[in-house]
């Protein structure tokens, strides 16, 4: 399996030379495992996949949610202009209204865009998808879901090629002790991430910002460990980086992360960061 990470900045791109370090696209990660390719969310980053590999010509793009930074990419990926014949599979969670497609029907609408989606490729499979479902892309290749602790309703995925395992779980709170659906949900998540050679999960806030904002559906550094922990991951990939937090910023709360936790292998993701397995 292989996994690189196109976009992990959060809530809006940004573009400025303190942040260029770790990027500032929203969030994307491509997968490519057993000759299929994977797609986790649509934020900006997916701008930069520009061809497709040779023999590929179906997709899975698996959504978490709404959020713009989230989806905000899809009208400008070059593949739905570059390869005419791109049969795509788009993955979101199961909606009692406002279905995922008719809001990104609207994201590609007049007068945002000139063009509707049905003009930019014909090939289009929409499947909703339940917590708790488990989607068998190939023989060896199977990606599981659990809703994630996030306004409005997200999804959270484990992705299994073969013997290898990515948790994605970009926007989560781990505000769940004190009520029991929160508990549940939060027991589910750790399931989800058991045993993961890879968690991508998200980091946004710090202490105090989370102290401000504890319903807000993000995490810290912090919390992002514990739950790593608690999942027996082998690597914690710190995500979803606030749009204000800079380069050096970043770099200081890792290595706090790291200093306090010597016996785990913890990263912050950046844009075009590879985690292959030869990295476990």
């Amino acid at each position: 399996m292989q996994i690189q990470i196109l976009g992990c900045r959060g809530s809006y791109p940004v573009a400025y030379p303190e942040i260029a370090r770790y990027g500032g696209d929203t969030t994307c990660v491509q997968i490519l495992a057993g000759g299929t390719m994977l797609i986790l969310d649509a934020g900006t980053g997916i701008r930069k996949m520009h061809t497709l590999p040779e023999g590929i010509r179906n997709v899975h793009m698996f959504i978490t949610h709404l959020h713009w930074d989230h989806i905000i990419g899809f009208p400008q990926w070059p593949l739905l202009t570059s390869h005419p014949d791109l049969n795509l599979h788009l993955y979101s969670l199961e909606r009692s209204y406002d279905r995922f497609y008719g809001a990104l029907e609207r994201s590609a609408s007049r007068p945002l865009y000139t063009r509707s989606l049905e003009d930019l490729f014909e090939d289009f499979h929409y499947h909703e998808l339940r917590p708790g479902d488990l989607i068998e892309v190939n023989s060896d290749l199977g990606v599981a879901c659990e809703l994630a602790n996030h306004p409005y309703r997200a999804l959270a995925y484990r992705v299994q090629h073969q013997r290898r395992v990515l948790t994605f779980i970009p926007d989560t709170s781990l505000t769940a002790a004190e009520r029991r659906l929160l508990r549940e949900r939060k027991d589910r998540i750790t399931a989800l991430a058991g045993d993961c050679d890879w968690l991508i999960y998200d980091a946004a806030l710090t202490p105090e910002e989370y102290e401000i904002l504890p319903h807000w559906g993000h995490s810290t550094m912090e919390q992002a460990i514990e739950q790593a922990r608690e999942s027996s991951a082998r690597e914690i990939i710190l995500f979803h980086h606030s749009p204000q937090r800079t380069d050096k910023r970043v770099d200081a709360m890792l290595a706090e992360q790291q200093k306090n936790n010597p016996d785990m292998l913890i990263s912050a993701a950046y844009a075009g960061m590879s985690l292959v397995e030869e990295s476990l």
